[in-house]
């Protein structure tokens, strides 16, 4: 995949402009979900374009295998973040404390008795 279009797409992202994006992915479909790549969706700044990508076919299991260590969640945007684990990304210990997520496992796992 050439390299100019994925510079375009993370730029249109970095900037919500959903028409740049929507022409980007018509032209590049592959940019949605580049595999070896940090899912497009995980770029997205805002829910309303989190959303978007995802009706347009944004793969959010491969948000959840992303961010599965952790590394660089801090580039998700919270409301974004929040928005893929709704829609069921995966969550592991890792990837919700980088994305100040902690509050989701809590709800997960039962109390601890000591």
């Amino acid at each position: 995949m050439p390299a100019q279009p994925r510079a375009l797409l993370i730029r249109a992202l970095e900037s919500d402009d959903i028409a740049a994006i929507d022409t980007l992915i018509r032209d590049h479909p592959d940019l949605l979900n580049a595999p070896n790549q940090r899912p497009a969706v995980t770029a997205a700044r805002s829910v309303a374009t989190a959303e978007w990508l995802l009706s347009h076919g944004a793969d959010v299991q491969a948000v959840g295998a992303w961010w599965a260590g952790g590394i660089d969640t801090n580039s998700v945007a919270r409301d974004v973040g929040r928005f893929l684990a709704e829609r069921g990304a995966a969550l592991t210990p890792h990837a919700a404390a980088g994305l100040g997520l902690v509050d989701r496992l809590a709800e997960r796992c039962p109390p601890i008795r000591l």
